[in-house]
């Protein structure tokens, strides 16, 4: 369902933007590249640490040094990351530029169809429906299930990544993983996503009833000075805007409950996956302490 409403609102509102939108499929895809080896060249730093001969780089370039061997692997991790960051930073950019961009299309489009459309039909529309669409429901379109769509293409990409370096190095870890990113989601979609959603439709009518009241009480002054009913319409946007306002406390606060069960999520998991860690690198502290690093960073990192 979610992603038919996705391929419907691209027919219809997406048209010319097919182009820039492979564009940020394949940013996606070499940002979970470069998360994949920058997580990965963790372990060769941390051995190459704590076991100098580890790894023999004066076969390929002319070091003979072991400590600068290390510090040649620590430079690349910190590289790699240092680019990696900015890549994801500029596509976070270019992303919120090309939905911005976006809204102004489809709202002058809006905004279009109100001016020239008859007289009669554009008056069947209320002032309040008419800002609400301009002013607050775009934005919510596009911030809310546009931007996240293609976030959560960039994060899945990432994950899928981490996890798949996790596999080949370390199974049972993955596995561990796996299971966290599973319980993790159904635990969003179980309860936390039906219960924001359900408080998003609350919203709706809410916000429409507030500015509708904010719109009667600015644009009638006259009238109400007249008619000495300055209580009543009072009374009625001060309960639109408290009613509003209650429903958004929730709404935020539901929002901001999962990343700390994601904590929970990822310390149980972490506690557990060092115990098998440990388990299997019992006789091999080095082994023991690059493998913690590595896991420890993919795991923070996928959550």
């Amino acid at each position: 369902m979610f992603l038919e409403n996705f391929k419907s609102f691209i027919k219809y509102y997406g048209k010319g933007r097919y182009f820039k939108l492979t564009g940020f499929t394949i940013m996606s895809l070499i940002a979970g590249f470069l998360e994949f080896i920058g997580v990965a060249l963790i372990y060769p730093f941390i051995m190459l640490i704590i076991q100098p001969d580890f790894i023999d780089l004066s076969k390929y370039i002319k070091i003979d040094n072991t400590v600068m061997s290390g510090l040649l692997v620590g430079l690349c991790v910190l590289l790699i990351f240092i680019f990696k960051n900015i890549f994801i930073i500029l596509n976070i950019y270019l992303q919120g530029r090309f939905v911005m961009n976006w809204k102004h299309s489809i709202v002058s489009r809006f905004m279009g169809y109100f001016l020239y459309a008859p007289y009669k039909d554009t008056m069947k529309i209320s002032p309040s429906d008419k800002i609400y669409t301009l002013e607050t429901l775009v934005n919510q379109v596009l911030d809310s299930f546009v931007l996240r769509i293609m976030n959560l293409f960039t994060n899945v990409i990432i994950i899928s990544m981490i996890v798949l370096l996790l596999l080949i190095k370390f199974p049972i870890p993955a596995l561990i993983t796996i299971v966290f990113i599973s319980i993790a989601g159904l635990v969003q979609n179980k309860y936390f996503k039906s219960r924001i959603a359900k408080i998003a439709e609350e919203i709706v009518p809410k916000s429409k009833e507030y500015q509708n009241s904010l719109l009667q009480n600015v644009n009638n002054i006259k009238e109400i000075k007249i008619l000495s009913s300055e209580n009543i319409f009072y009374e009625n946007y001060v309960k639109a805007s408290k009613t509003l306002k209650n429903t958004q406390v929730y709404h935020t606060f539901y929002c901001s409950i999962p990343p700390y069960i994601i904590e929970i999520l990822v310390v149980s998991s972490l506690i557990l996956i060092s115990y098998i860690i440990s388990t299997q690198n019992i006789n091999s502290n080095s082994n023991l302490i690059a493998s913690f690093a590595i896991v420890g960073a993919a795991l923070f990192r996928v959550a």
